[in-house]
């Protein structure tokens, strides 16, 4: 028995391989080696497997061609001496090594048959165990018989992974049916491609909606809003004066004598009994008003596809259809509307906020200067300085009875500057721009050019571009034109109709707003099919609606306004 030693520091992995490895798995050379986590990799072809192979060279199928394949492979091998075959240069490195020499272990003769193969590959691996010169042998099949062999007489086995099987053998009808689906898709190169894609705001075919629905605040939870206002602002409870007080002036040594006097009763019986329990209530009205400032307009759901032509022919008589399914309905909006509602962006209202609270009645301060500080004697003004300013009034021709007044009181001519003479021409300028604006009401400039014209020529301009303005629209063959599908009008499914789609021209972009039945948690979806004349098969598209209602508490939006107060 001439049997190969390994490095004892690798990783080795030696597998007695079963007879099924070579034929109902996939090809050595395409099995992930790297799974087992060994390196190098040797598997072991014994005289019991190399005799099932040579049986199968004489059958027919697909073995038989594996049966030739390994026989050429290993009389290569014989050729060169026995040298082994390289299935896998690395990562991991797998040899193909043949052992037709070793010989069932003898003293197993009595706990199993020899004259069977399985019985007699686990009698191989036991010899090749007690040899000692691989440093792991493992029993390597996907049977179940040799494998409780090994396991009985506690010798090491491996499965074969499932996944490492090959393909099944197809049948004479599966050949056919992949010959007809070669020719339809011959076929099909000859037609209109159509490439439909989702809007780029919609994940994943998806568009969720969340409604976000304000609980109004419980009796307990106002009571702590308001506890907190409280005692941020109480009520003012005393109002005993302050004791007197002198200020002492540090640059002058003036004294200044500070005295207080209460409040009216009267003003603090009304901002005890009246003002501030008012605000509190007042405070209270507005707090109540936070639901129906927060609940917010529901979001907008759009749905949007881009769709367009990337085949080698142009669509006949193409229909694209849009169905609403489940509790919801598609609009569509008048073209003036489309770039407002392609945004869905709405307007946040300004953020409400509590009433300040009530003044409070403010105690009268009197002063009374102890030692007053001497001042200098306060000096006129010399209005003969204004006589170098400006105009004199009695120059100006105004007439005013109120300039003329205002001389006599002065004694003589009162000069101003220029600015003051702006004020009074002002009137008069308006006055003017007044009548130039209502000349031009009356007699426009266009009506100059307008009466040149003689009178039948002048009365037939209007009827002329009444006449261009009802010409009806020409039909356009490659244009998109909706079916009885109105603007603003819900509808379960809508469709739009082209004769002619040509290929490779600009995506068309379809968008429609999604409107729900229920005010409750909805999931909906939205199909875009479209057919055409010379299209086998619709190509179609689904986008997932849904809508998520979901409830908030306002407590710390209101604990927020207190703060602010």
């Amino acid at each position: 028995m001439n049997i190969k030693e390994e490095p004892p520091e690798t990783n080795s992995l030696h597998l007695v391989a079963d007879t099924n490895l070579f034929f109902e798995f996939k090809k050595l050379n395409e099995l992930p080696w790297a799974e087992l986590n060994a390196d190098p990799i040797v598997i072991l072809i014994s005289k019991p497997v190399l005799d099932e192979i040579d049986k199968h060279k004489n059958q027919n199928g697909r073995t038989r061609d594996r049966a030739i394949e390994i026989f050429k492979t290993l009389r290569s091998s014989l050729k060169t001496g026995g040298a082994d075959i390289v299935i896998q240069e690395a990562s991991p490195r797998v040899l193909l090594r043949h052992i037709g020499s070793v010989r069932p272990d003898e003293k197993l003769r009595d706990q199993i048959d020899f004259q069977k193969n399985d019985d007699r590959l686990v009698g191989i691996l036991s010899t090749l165990i007690a040899d000692k010169h691989m440093k792991t042998v493992e029993l390597f099949t996907d049977d179940t018989g040799p494998v409780s062999t090994a396991q009985g007489l506690g010798l090491p086995f491996r499965f074969i992974e499932d996944d490492w099987r090959r393909p099944p053998q197809q049948t004479s009808e599966v050949k056919r049916i992949k010959a007809l689906q070669k020719d339809l898709a011959t076929y099909r190169s000859l037609e209109p491609n159509i490439n439909i894609q989702h809007g780029e705001t919609i994940k994943n075919g998806a568009v969720k909606i969340i409604k976000r629905v304000v609980k109004t605040l419980t009796s307990s939870e106002l009571n702590t809003v308001i506890e907190r206002l409280k005692l941020k602002h109480p009520l003012q409870e005393d109002f005993t004066p302050p004791p007197i007080k002198t200020i002492k002036n540090p640059l002058s040594g003036a004294k200044t004598e500070c005295s207080y006097e209460a409040p009216n009763q009267e003003d603090i019986d009304q901002y005890r009994e009246v003002a501030y329990p008012k605000w509190i209530e007042d405070c209270k009205a507005t707090i109540r008003k936070l639901p129906d400032l927060l609940s917010s307009p529901e979001q907008k759901a759009f749905v949007r596809w881009s769709i367009s032509n990337v085949g080698t022919r142009p669509a006949r008589q193409v229909r694209i259809e849009f169905k609403a399914e489940g509790a919801i309905e598609l609009v569509r909006a008048k073209k003036d509307d489309d770039e407002e509602t392609s945004t869905g962006v709405t307007v946040p209202q300004s953020r409400l906020s509590l009433p300040k609270p009530p003044s409070i009645p403010a105690f009268k301060e009197t002063q009374k200067e102890i030692a007053p500080p001497k001042s200098a004697a306060s000096k006129g003004f010399d209005v003969a300085k204004l006589s170098n300013v400006g105009t004199s009034l009695k120059n100006l021709n105004t007439g005013s009875a109120t300039l003329r007044a205002a001389q006599a009181s002065l004694g003589g001519p009162l000069f101003v500057g220029s600015a003051f003479k702006d004020i009074l021409d002002s009137p008069f300028q308006r006055a003017l721009k007044d009548q130039q604006r209502f000349n031009g009401i009356i007699n426009p400039p266009y009506f100059k050019g307008a009466r040149a014209l003689s009178g039948p020529t002048f009365e037939h301009v209007i009827p002329r571009i009444d006449h261009l303005a009802l010409r009806p629209h020409k039909h356009d063959p490659e244009a998109f034109y909706f079916e009885e599908w109105e603007a603003d009008m819900p509808v379960k499914i809508g469709c739009l109709t082209c004769d002619l789609w040509r290929h490779q021209r600009d995506v068309e972009k379809f968008e429609y707003e999604v409107v729900f039945f229920k005010d409750n948690d909805t999931k909906s979806a939205v199909l875009c099919t479209i057919h055409a004349e010379n299209l086998t098969e619709p190509a179609s598209s689904r986008i997932q609606v849904s809508k998520t209602i979901e409830e908030f508490s306002i407590l710390d939006e209101a604990l927020a306004m207190v703060d602010e107060v």
